[in-house]
């Protein structure tokens, strides 16, 4: 898949950013006319007339309440630390009953802050006094405001040396938006003034190395994309409003592009892919600024579709970017039919050897979380040896395509390959265990199903339905006969765990497939499979070799071939294929169209 080069939106910032830009600007031009804070009196009343300072929820769009408070961890929402920050975010300075306690409550704040480590809930503390900063001078004595100032300016100055890998929400927080906001906000202070060069380099520096390219975080890092994406629309929304501006170009870029990326991983309800914490989760404030920040006409276009409560005109087109996403360096894929909110929708994740999914079909996700295999040759139980990684990633019109592969402990390769239809709606999942030694081989694959997700097996046929507030799809095991009176060599059923398919042979190779019929309108089809014999030079090939299956459900029927050894000019049904992988639908006339065709 191919994506177009974007430009930084340079000249985005509305009149009103323009405006205040131009104001602080001619303030920093005159500095020394300005008041400084070692005359209170003086600078009291500088601080009761200046203007140009806005607060920040006047630089997000439609004055965005609580912007501090946009996804964070599960233990932030009714916290102590949420309670203080939106107490500051609403600070009034003519409220003078409260101000005692808010005297106390920084006392307290600064009796404790340098014994705690570095976390986004400490830097989103400091992120609210910081802001505060202006209105506290009206309500507090001169010491405690120096000394919060000060304390504010060493941590901003410290945070840099926060290992970006091991904590990025933190550094971002205190190292990137802290020093930003602090010059946003007091300019006239030179110590301020002069955080706004670092915070830009840290911004623009760990944006470009965070992302992939084209705003997609690394997996591992896949639960601090919304927290992130705040802080950097936050810091965007600051520094557009001040000059010079800070962030660089290729940064600005990024994070264009990780509005489009946030789009694609989103579910119906709003919230994130493979999320169960309030990071998370919907944020009406968040995605809004973020579009107005950073994102263009197509994302607006594809908001509209994609994330509810968003206003979609009469008749708009739908968007004609391609919704699917794979990306090798963050081991992340999307395979999405459409841009539509309910839409079948599977994301996956590879990072650190643990295989991640989730398929979402309209409101409902029918499974989500960790599902590696677990294999065993001839009683041994095999271990992963290196990463997952991707070999294929194809789409078109029809379908998405995604291969990855893994390396055994006995020197064994598992294949795994996974197919969105996007027209004939069905989800293919399928692992191919590839060795050279005959052995007894026992596969077991558990998709780890949500709590409101059950499987309901057939009385007389293997198949099941997924069963949620409706009937979401069936499930297939391709590999077992059809009819439960026949002879089995394995299992599909549900566990404590979830979805199990479990397969025993003895072979060389094993393939382990499972269709899943995704349209709810066939679900009162009959259906049917079969297991079919591949032949080489008039021969009929092992099992082991290369397997073929039919399936039919109602009056569509497909065709699945897959070559396990070395590929050959092999027929089946009438059909020659000389490749390795081949899912095909039958048209009119017996004919076959390939959906997917692997050399």
């Amino acid at each position: 898949m191919s994506m177009t080069t974007r430009s930084p939106k340079a000249n985005r910032a509305g009149p009103g950013s323009q405006r205040r830009a131009q104001a602080a600007h001619k303030h920093l031009a005159n500095r020394d006319t300005i008041a400084s804070p070692d005359d209170w009196e003086a600078w009291l009343k500088y601080l009761s007339v200046r203007k140009d300072c806005a607060p920040l929820t006047a630089l997000l769009p439609h004055n965005a309440s609580d912007p501090l408070c946009w996804p964070l961890a599960d233990e932030w929402p009714g916290s102590d630390s949420q309670r203080l920050v939106k107490k500051l975010l609403r600070l009034d300075s003519r409220a003078k009953s409260s101000n005692g306690e808010l005297a106390r409550q920084l006392e307290r704040w600064l009796d404790t802050v340098l014994n705690r480590n570095s976390e986004p809930t400490l830097g989103i503390e400091c992120l609210a006094w910081c802001h505060a900063l202006p209105l506290l001078a009206q309500t507090l004595p001169s010491a405690p405001w120096h000394q919060l100032l000060d304390q504010l300016i060493q941590i901003a100055e410290q945070a840099s040396g926060i290992d970006l890998l091991k904590d990025p929400l933190s550094r971002q927080l205190l190292a990137g938006e802290l020093p930003l906001s602090l010059a946003y906000v007091l300019p006239e202070i030179d110590a301020c003034h002069q955080l706004a060069e670092s915070a830009g380099q840290v911004l623009s520096r760990d944006i470009v190395e965070l992302l992939d390219g084209e705003g997609l975080l690394q997996a591992r890092y896949l639960h601090l994309m919304r927290p992130l994406l705040a802080c950097w629309t936050r810091s965007a929304c600051i520094e557009r409003a001040r000059t010079p501006r800070v962030l660089d170009g290729d940064a600005r870029t990024q994070l264009e592009w990780m509005v489009r990326q946030t789009l694609r991983l989103t579910r119906h309800d709003g919230s994130q892919v493979f999320s169960t914490q309030a990071a998370g989760a919907w944020c009406a404030g968040l995605m809004k600024g973020a579009l107005d920040v950073a994102g263009d006409g197509d994302d607006q276009l594809i908001a509209a579709h994609v994330l509810p409560g968003h206003p979609l005109k009469a008749k708009e087109a739908a968007p004609q970017s391609d919704p699917t996403v794979s990306s090798e360096w963050a081991e992340t894929a999307v395979l999405r039919r459409d841009w539509q909110r309910k839409t079948d929708q599977l994301a996956v994740t590879y990072a650190d050897q643990v295989f991640r999914c989730e398929l979402n079909c309209g409101p409902e996700s029918i499974w989500t979380g960790a599902c590696n295999p677990v294999v065993s040759v001839a009683g041994r139980a095999l271990d992963f040896r290196g990463d997952w990684i991707e070999v294929c990633s194809l789409t078109d019109e029809y379908m998405d395509y995604l291969e990855l592969e893994i390396l055994l402990s006995d020197g064994r390769v598992l294949q795994r390959q996974l197919v969105l239809a996007r027209q004939d709606r069905f989800l293919f999942m399928a692992d191919a265990l590839l060795g050279q030694k005959s052995e007894a081989i026992e596969y077991q694959w558990t998709l780890p199903l949500s709590p409101t997700v059950k499987f309901q097996p057939a009385e007389e046929t293997r198949e099941g339905f997924l069963i949620g507030k409706r009937r979401l799809g069936r499930v297939l095991p391709l590999a077992l006969p059809e009819w439960r009176s026949q002879r089995d060599s394995g299992r599909l059923e549900a566990t404590a765990d979830g979805l199990c398919h479990s397969l025993r042979c003895t072979g060389r190779r094993l393939f382990a497939p499972l269709f899943i019929d995704l349209d709810p309108q066939r679900a009162k089809n009959r259906l049917t499979w079969r297991q079919l014999t591949v032949a080489e030079d008039l021969q009929r090939v092992d099992r082991d070799v290369a397997v073929g299956y039919r399936i039919q459900v109602g009056s569509r029927q497909w065709l699945v071939y897959r070559s396990l050894g070395p590929t050959g000019n092999r027929s089946i049904l009438g059909q020659n294929f000389s490749t390795q992988y081949v899912i095909a639908r039958f048209a009119p006339g017996g004919l076959s169209q390939k959906l997917v065709e692997i050399e």
